[in-house]
């Protein structure tokens, strides 16, 4: 595993795939961050109202239906995410910011969370 860490961050996991969460969650804590996990928009919208997130990895396609409205209002609140989605058909607000298609190499979603986390703290136009 590379010197990339995400200490000190909490970051919302989104997907309905109980082993994929896992492995997601799995990796995003050995590299140091606090990992807070939804299976739906539901449980995500409720846990982003409670909790100080700092960035987001989402699941486009979830039962029920697409990521599109959380993307709305993670992007309203200026957090940024990462679309990891074996859908590669991927629309709306989710569709502007960086999509990673399942599967990937565990180590890829960690770079580029951590780069939708530079991005954003950088001055000028925020991505999107």
């Amino acid at each position: 595993m590379s010197t990339d860490r995400l200490d000190a961050q909490t970051i919302l996991v989104v997907e309905d795939e109980p082993f994929i969460l896992l492995e997601i969650q799995r990796i995003l804590e050995e590299v140091g961050a606090r990992v807070l996990a939804a299976r739906s928009v539901q449980e995500a919208l409720a846990l982003l109202a409670a909790e100080p997130i700092t960035a987001s990895i989402l699941d486009y396609r979830l039962q029920g239906g697409t990521a599109d409205d959380l993307c709305h209002q993670l992007t309203a609140r200026k957090i940024p995410f990462v679309i990891y989605s074996g859908y590669t058909n991927v629309e709306g607000e989710c569709n502007k910011w960086e999509i990673v298609s399942k599967p990937a190499d565990p180590q890829l979603l960690v770079t580029r969370v951590l780069s939708v986390l530079v991005a954003s703290a950088l001055p000028g136009p925020q991505c999107p």
